[in-house]
C-alpha cells in the first residue's frame, strides 16, 4: 500500500495505491482512518469490480442501504443496482444518462440534472418508520464506463476558515443556515437537453425544509463551513441582505483554485469523498459547467454510495 498526498486540496487529501485483495484488515483500517482525516481520498486505478467496491465500501464504513433489502422488488428505480426488478445491492446507485427501454433515465438525477454546480449529499433522510436521520458522511464513486474527459470537483472548506479573523468566526459560529432547494432560476443550467420528467420515480423530490449551523466539525475534529450555494436560501433571523453578502464572501474566498481538487477520470479510480465541509460538482476537462452534453453522458457510468463512518 502506497499513500500520497493530493495536489490543489489544501492541507488535506490523499491517494492509495497498492491495495491487497482479498482485502486486509490492516489496510482497509487505514483506508477508512485516512478517509476520516483527509477528508478526500483517491484510488486511483483501483479496477476493482462493483462486487469488490461494495465490498470495500462495506469494510471501511456502513452503507447506507436506503431502507432497501436484497431482492425487494421495485417498480421503477433510483438508479439502484438491480437483476431485472429485484434489488441486488442495496445501497449501490448508478450515475449515468443513459435511459431504458421505456425511455426513463436509468441512473440518478445527479448523472443527467441540467443543475451541476457545488453541492453536498445533504437532503432529507428517513428511516422505515419515517423519522428523520442523520446524513452520511461520506460519499464514494466508483469510475464504471466512459468517465474520461469528465471532471468531478472536490472544494474543502476547512483551510480558508481558518484563515478568517476572529470577528468573523465568532459571528458565523451562531448562523443557523436554512436548507432547501434552490429555485431552478438562481442556479447555473448546465445544459437543456435534458427530460426531467422522465427520472426515476423514488428519485428523491420532497422539499428540503432544514435549519443547520454554519459551521460545523466534521469528522476528523477540525471545523470549517457547512455551505451549499444551490442548497441553502437564507440566515435563520437574519435580512437577504446578509445573506447575499455571506454568500458573496464563501463563493469568492472559498470555492477558489487552492482548496480544488480535479478528479479527472479514468474508468477504474475510485473516490470517497466527505459531505460535511467538503463540496462537489461535475465538469469538463475545461472545468466547464456547459461543457458536457446529455449525449455524452449516456456513456458515462459511475457508481454511487454513501457511508456512515461512525455507526
Amino acid at each position: 500500500m502506497i499513500i500520497d498526498s493530493l495536489k490543489g486540496f489544501g492541507s488535506l487529501g490523499c491517494s492509495i495505491t497498492n491495495i491487497s485483495y482479498p482485502f486486509v484488515t490492516s489496510e482497509t483500517d487505514i483506508i477508512k482512518q485516512k478517509i476520516k482525516s483527509e477528508m478526500v481520498v483517491i484510488l486511483p486505478q483501483a479496477n476493482f469490480t462493483k462486487e469488490q467496491f461494495y465490498e470495500l465500501c462495506g469494510l471501511v464504513g456502513t452503507i447506507n442501504k436506503e431502507n432497501l433489502e436484497e431482492g425487494q422488488e421495485l417498480e421503477h428505480f433510483g438508479g439502484y443496482h438491480s437483476d431485472g426488478v429485484k434489488i441486488t445491492m442495496p445501497g449501490l446507485n448508478k450515475v449515468t444518462g443513459k435511459k431504458k427501454q421505456d425511455g426513463r433515465y436509468e441512473g440518478l438525477s445527479p448523472g443527467v440534472a441540467p443543475v451541476l454546480n457545488w453541492h453536498c449529499a445533504e437532503h432529507n433522510r428517513k428511516d422505515k418508520n419515517g423519522n428523520p436521520i442523520r446524513e452520511p458522511e461520506i460519499v464514494c464513486l466508483q469510475a464504471v464506463s466512459g468517465t474520461q474527459g469528465t471532471i468531478t470537483q472536490v472544494v474543502q472548506m476547512i483551510d480558508r476558515y481558518n484563515q478568517e479573523s476572529e470577528e468573523f468566526k465568532n459571528e458565523a459560529k451562531n448562523k443557523i443556515m436554512q436548507w432547501e432547494f434552490v429555485d431552478d432560476n438562481d442556479k447555473d443550467i448546465a445544459f437543456t437537453d435534458v427530460d426531467t420528467d422522465l427520472f426515476p420515480d423514488n428519485e428523491s423530490a420532497e422539499n428540503m425544509d432544514k435549519q443547520i449551523p454554519l459551521v460545523r466539525t466534521c469528522i476528523n475534529g477540525k471545523t470549517g463551513i457547512h455551505f451549499s450555494p444551490t442548497q441553502i436560501t437564507g440566515i435563520i433571523r437574519e435580512s437577504q441582505d446578509e445573506f447575499k453578502k455571506l454568500k458573496a464572501h464563501i463563493e469568492k474566498e472559498y470555492l477558489t483554485d487552492p482548496y480544488i481538487h480535479d478528479q479527472i477520470w479514468q474508468d477504474g479510480d475510485i473516490m470517497f469523498m466527505d459531505q460535511t465541509v467538503c463540496l462537489h460538482r461535475r465538469v469538463d476537462l475545461n472545468r466547464q459547467l456547459k461543457g458536457l452534453t446529455a449525449q455524452q453522458l449516456e456513456k458515462r457510468l459511475l457508481h454511487r454510495i454513501e457511508i456512515y463512518l461512525n455507526k
